[in-house]
């Protein structure tokens, strides 16, 4: 019996020393090199195929929440959605909006990348199976983390802990699963991603048809209008909607309202803005304000605010409610001086459509009567016959054309004066009238002050000043029109 006694205590004694080497064991940490696989990888979870429908975020930035809504099925969604959709493989369109600001598109590549990395996750190893050393990896009060609840009505909740030493990776932990993971940084990249980034960056979209555009704002003393051209007889697409009929350059007009087209932001500086925002933004008083028009009641309007010393600056499509930062150095648009919005000449026409012209230099006025006149030939094409009169007296019509092509050359130099005080001197004066208009004519005078300094006024409208001495060119060559002999060009084209 006495032996009996001693074999059971022998025996639980044996049990009590496994159970205490169990515990032991199970609170020393793991080796770093416990893989579950010869590859290295672990599986954590594989939600593929299925519906992310609820997916909630938290990082540096803060909280969001997003909804997936089956497209296909009708479900309420924003303009635009089925752009921002994501196809799972049985063909079904998901479109995501954020809880709080479920208006705005998500950008559709970052919102792909997360939904692919909420729905299957590795790990490269198992770090700690204790469940009781989560501070050393930053999982005891994690900053980042991601809670997802699939369409089987499954929920997975991931926290992010600290990044590893050496690039390794970052530390992770599953909600019901005590051991603490390394998992490869790239693979949780998406839940890193600041919360306003995670919206779409496109701004405007596109006009099919320009039919003008308006430039205004704190960096212009006035509002500048510019229309289609609707005459034929000017070379230039736009010109200023003023008495002038000022034309605008080709090029720079083509940079301003293609400019702000298909515009992408490259960051979202702010959501859902405010007046307290905009002030913020320096928005409230736009620095540059361009809306655009076309054709069937199209447009664009957006305001910009100035540049700041990292050379970008914010803008905003008006009504849209979210801003974004755009670099100055991407945006040829922004900013034109209206100097550079019109035409580098003064004044340019298309010679065929001169109907009347009357120069005026130092008092000697002439005025010349361009008549056309198709002849038919059998079997050829039809000669156009131009005549140039000047009186009674034919001179080459060719001398009105180098006339007028020196005259399109007369460029701008400067801003327009303040006024006309003190230029007291007309150097030339152009009248002109136009077949296909007749009921428009254009008058342009050349004036200057005592200084030698001479500005151009169209139409009644002081416009800029010019170069002296190509106006006194100009001036001379006026007096030879009248005379028998080919004029030869005088300004060099810039």
């Amino acid at each position: 019996m006495k032996k009996s006694k001693t074999t059971i205590i022998i025996f639980l004694g044996l049990i009590a020393l496994l159970l205490v080497g169990l515990v032991i064991a199970l609170l020393i940490p793991s080796s770093k090199d416990i893989t579950s696989s010869d590859n290295g990888s672990i599986l954590l979870f594989d939600k593929q195929g299925l519906v992310p429908e609820y997916i909630s975020v938290k990082n540096d930035s803060g909280e969001y929440e997003l909804l997936g809504f089956a497209f296909n099925e009708g479900s309420p969604v924003s303009e635009g959605s089925e752009e921002a959709s994501h196809s799972l493989p049985d063909g079904t369109d998901i479109v995501y909006t954020m809880q709080d600001h479920y208006k705005y598109l998500l950008d559709k590549e970052i919102t792909d990348s997360l939904v692919k990395q909420c729905s299957i996750l590795y790990a490269s190893e198992i770090v700690d199976k204790s469940s009781s050393r989560y501070g050393e990896y930053g999982l005891d009060n994690p900053v980042g983390s991601f809670t997802v609840s699939f369409s089987d009505e499954s929920v997975v909740k991931v926290d992010i802990g600290d990044f590893a030493p050496d690039n390794k990776g970052i530390y992770i932990r599953l909600e019901g699963d005590s051991k603490v993971y390394l998992a490869n940084t790239s693979d949780l990249s998406s839940f890193f991603i600041e919360k306003l980034q995670l919206f779409d960056k496109g701004i405007t979209g596109t006009i099919s048809e320009v039919t003008g555009f308006t430039v205004s704002g704190e960096f212009y003393n006035e509002e500048i209008k510019v229309k289609e051209n609707s005459y034929k007889c000017y070379p230039y697409k736009f010109m200023l909607d003023d008495d002038a009929r000022n034309c605008c350059s080709n090029s720079v007009t083509e940079t301003i309202f293609k400019g702000v087209q298909s515009l992408k932001g490259e960051m979202v500086a702010a959501v859902d803005t405010d007046e307290e925002e905009l002030a913020r933004l320096g928005l409230d008083k736009p620095f540059i304000r361009v809306q655009v028009t076309g054709k069937g009641g199209q447009s664009i309007d957006i305001i910009a605010s100035k540049t700041n010393e990292n050379g970008t600056f914010n803008l905003m499509e008006v009504g849209k409610g979210i801003a974004y930062t755009f670099s100055r150095d991407n945006a040829s648009w922004y900013a034109v001086p209206k100097n550079e919005i019109l035409s580098e000449s003064v004044f340019s026409v298309d010679s065929s459509e001169i109907k009347l012209l009357k120069t005026t230099a130092d008092k000697d006025s002439q005025t010349y009567n361009i008549e056309k006149e198709i002849i038919q030939v059998s079997g050829l094409v039809d000669n156009e016959i131009i005549t140039v009169k000047c009186g009674d007296k034919i001179i080459p019509y060719t001398n009105i054309s180098v006339f007028m092509l020196d005259l399109s050359r007369l460029a701008r130099t400067a801003s327009v004066p303040q006024d006309l005080k003190g230029f007291d001197k007309t150097i030339l004066e152009v009248q002109l009238g136009y077949f296909s208009y007749p009921e428009i004519n254009d008058d342009l005078k050349l004036v200057r002050n005592s200084d030698g300094i001479t500005a151009a006024v169209l139409n009644g409208t002081v416009i800029c000043l010019v170069n002296s001495s190509d106006a006194d060119k100009l001036a001379d060559q006026a007096k030879l029109i009248s005379t028998s002999n080919n004029l030869e060009p005088v300004i060099e084209q810039s």
